[in-house]
């Protein structure tokens, strides 16, 4: 059976189904943000014996703007000419995980292929119709911000990776992944969400899976503006205020913040990406303004966080 999905821009057609993504819902939908055409598709069993035999589908990762393959204990895969991704379960491995892998790898890889930059964060339109990428440290408060600023009018447009970009002419374009984001408990249970009725997604995160589809847009926004989330130790405070901090990054130092968020960093620690990414990163920091923006280590500073990076639209447009 074929599954047929809208996701990141593309059509995506597909031989497992995916409960969180965007169908599309033929012959009535036809949105036009379909124009690339991906295919999801498993091995077949000639296909992945020639992969092992010829060492494809050992335990590792290769990056390659024309064919890529990621192979660990769950599954194998490879993608190629940013089209196709076929994928080999491994014995034991867990269908799940296959899912998450084949969202989140496998279309990070298609993306870089196709030109574009996956990066590691959230993305919202806002309520005047661009977008924000927000990203940070570890227990800095970015689903929390998420969730705030939904209230405030924002719509949801990704979370854990956008898809960015940078090659059209009239700026930077991020596109709609799908209408669920996934929350730890805590926040969970501080937004009111009842966890009895989420898809619990992640034991050793403890996270679930919370639609947002009240709040989804399934149409592109042009990038404005990128906020990387910190936090105010005590040691790093230079004054007992309490406050944020906020600051822009400018220089050098912008195109590192998207080269050190892009989704796949962590496997080219032994590859090195190639050249055109990081011109891409230089390019995308020319033209979208980076902010720092640092909570108190202590008590909650979220209303306090969300005002302040709706104030970064005057920042932005001045």
């Amino acid at each position: 059976m074929q599954y047929h999905y809208y996701l990141y821009g593309m059509r995506v057609t597909a031989d497992l189904d995916f409960v969180q993504l965007d169908p599309v819902r033929l012959p009535e939908d036809d949105r036009d943000f379909g124009r690339e055409k991906v295919r999801i598709r498993a091995m077949d069993e000639e296909e992945a014996q020639f992969r092992k035999e010829h060492g494809d589908c050992v335990c590792g990762s290769f990056l390659g703007t024309e064919k890529g393959w990621l192979c660990n204990r769950t599954l194998a895969m490879s993608v190629e000419r940013g089209q196709v991704i076929r994928y080999h379960i491994r014995k034991g491995g867990d269908p799940g995980a296959v899912r998450t892998y084949l969202l989140g790898f496998g279309i990070a890889m298609l993306s870089l292929q196709q030109g574009k930059l996956p990066i590691h964060c959230s993305a919202l339109a806002t309520p005047e119709g661009g977008a924000i990428l927000i990203a940070g440290e570890s227990g800095a408060g970015k689903s929390t911000l998420t969730a705030e600023l939904l209230k405030r009018g924002y719509r949801f447009l990704a979370d854990d990776m956008a898809v960015v970009d940078i090659s059209g002419k009239e700026g930077v374009w991020v596109y709609p992944a799908f209408p669920y984001m996934k929350l730890c408990r805590d926040v969970v249970l501080r937004q009111g969400y009842p966890p009895e009725e989420l898809l619990y997604i992640d034991e050793k995160k403890d996270k679930f899976l919370v639609p947002c589809t009240g709040v989804f847009q399934r149409e592109k926004a042009r990038l404005e503006r990128f906020v990387f989330l910190g936090i105010r130790w005590k040691k790093e405070a230079e004054d007992k205020s309490g406050k944020i901090k906020a600051e822009k990054i400018t220089g050098p130092d912008s195109m590192i913040v998207y080269k050190d968020n892009l989704f796949l960093r962590h496997l080219w620690k032994k590859q090195d990406p190639g050249m055109e990414i990081w011109q891409n990163c230089l390019k995308i920091a020319e033209q979208i303004p980076v902010f720092w923006i640092r909570r108190p280590a202590a008590g909650d500073s979220t209303a306090e966080v969300a005002a302040e990076v709706h104030a970064l639209r005057n920042v932005v447009s001045a």
